[in-house]
């Protein structure tokens, strides 16, 4: 009986997870729309890397200049990089101090340095600007997102850009709602991919995320035992029912299987030539590969993928957890930027980094407490690279942005980060706030580091 009910969880699961694609909801907004059809050539892919457990950016981007290194390396005693070990930056038109890149990251400093990557600094979640002044005056003063400081609160609100509240949906799932109609013919399979842990990020009110494996969709009903139950249940899930409940059940089962069937169609004769590191991360990123290959054979001139890697939690070992986990992500995107360069989607990918928070500047002995605003990275054909978006913060404890032991009081909010994304995607000005319905709070709905 146990085995029985485990499997039937695993089964309604896997229901979800591919999700019905029909237009209903914001959907039918995408109609009133100003998003003109463009051709069959304008193929857009938007890929997320998340990094869970709040990427320490303190030690991503390194100030190098004596005086401001000085304050950054007094904060953390034992935890801090030598000016030696960081790799140099040489970004345009930016008037702060020198910066340096994590030392494992020369795949990324490379690209930045010849213009083929971004770096959007101490970026959160916010309800509206925030200055150190109405912080330390509290909620009087101003509104803050609930929870901070908080993994699943923070991961949370990123997704769904709902800093008060549970957001129902997310803020790519909602991107999708709104485009997918004008830029993708009708197919089983859904405009956005999911290949890491599941987050609501992708979820929207009609769109929904299909979650795959690097090797493409997973069958409902894997042979576990035998063939003949695989075919038998099959065959009992497909045929006419009578009962409300298992009409739904059927209906979904029916669309699931045909994703199921067409991605793998799709995808069956895509080739990557070059090889992808043998991680979780480069594993994801060589199955987006798979799918981008095949997107045309599934009529999608618009896909959002999702990828994630794990062990960014640094409170502990920060020195040596940090470097592993940057050079998985390091090696993973050399492999992907390799892919969309032979495979002629660099001009049509965007990359772009996030993760829970950053981290406390001030060490805890061995690693650093949870944070807010941190510094992000985006890449692709589309990028104007070679520059820093967003102000950079001072890197001291007590400083003009540090909300308390080194915690940055982000600048940019994760809003303007996201309708930036959006808004190259193919959402109009308009529909900005179905996306990101704080986004009137703040000054910069296009960040700019995106080429149309």
């Amino acid at each position: 009986m146990k085995n029985m009910c485990a499997e039937r969880r695993n089964f309604l699961k896997l229901l979800l997870s591919a999700g019905p694609q029909t237009s209903v909801g914001l959907a039918s907004l995408a109609a009133m729309s100003n998003i003109a059809a463009q051709t069959s050539s304008d193929t857009k892919f938007l890929v997320c890397l998340y990094m869970r457990g709040g990427n320490d950016q303190s030690n991503f981007l390194v100030p190098t200049t004596s005086s401001a290194y000085n304050a950054y390396a007094s904060a953390r005693a034992g935890i801090s990089l030598s000016t030696s070990q960081v790799l140099p930056l040489s970004p345009n038109n930016y008037s702060g101090p020198a910066l340096g890149m994590h030392p494992d990251m020369p795949f990324l400093q490379t690209l930045f340095n010849s213009g083929g990557a971004a770096l959007i600094a101490n970026v959160g979640n916010l309800v509206g600007p925030i200055t150190k002044t109405q912080w330390n005056a509290g909620q009087a003063q101003t509104t803050v997102p609930a929870q901070l400081f908080s993994h699943n609160d923070q991961e949370s609100q990123w997704a769904s850009l709902s800093p008060l509240a549970q957001g129902k949906t997310g803020w790519l799932g909602r991107t999708a709602d709104l485009i997918s109609d004008s830029f993708n013919s009708s197919s089983p399979v859904s405009m956005n991919i999911a290949l890491g842990r599941k987050s609501f990020i992708l979820g929207g009110s009609s769109i929904f995320p299909y979650q795959i494996t690097e090797t493409g969709g997973v069958p409902l009903l894997a042979p576990r035992y035998s063939n003949t139950a695989a075919t038998t249940l099959n065959n009992f899930y497909l045929q006419t029912q009578n009962n409300l409940l298992e009409r739904q059940i059927s209906s979904v089962f029916k669309r699931s299987t045909d994703a199921y069937t067409s991605l793998n169609t799709a995808i069956s004769s895509v080739t990557v030539s070059n090889t992808f590191p043998s991680t979780p991360l480069g594993r994801q990123l060589n199955g987006v590969a798979k799918v981008m290959g095949g997107a045309a054979n599934l009529g999608k001139r618009r896909m959002v993928f999702y990828v994630d890697i794990e062990g960014f939690d640094f409170h502990d070992d920060l020195v040596n957890r940090q470097a592993k986990c940057l050079k998985e992500v390091n090696d993973a995107i050399a492999a992907f930027h390799t892919y969309l360069t032979n495979s002629g989607n660099l001009a049509k990918t965007v990359v772009f980094a996030a993760s829970d928070f950053g981290r406390a500047l001030q060490t805890n002995g061995k690693g650093s407490d949870h944070g807010w605003g941190s510094h992000y990275f985006a890449f692709g054909g589309p990028v104007i690279g070679k520059k820093i978006y967003g102000q950079f913060p001072t890197v001291a404890l007590n400083g003009p942005e540090d909300a308390g032991q080194g915690r940055l009081i982000p600048t940019t909010s994760f809003d303007e980060y996201a309708t930036t994304l959006a808004t190259w995607m193919g959402v109009s000005t308009t529909n900005l706030p179905l996306v990101a319905p704080n986004i009137g709070n703040f000054n910069n709905p296009n960040l700019g580091f995106l080429r149309a």
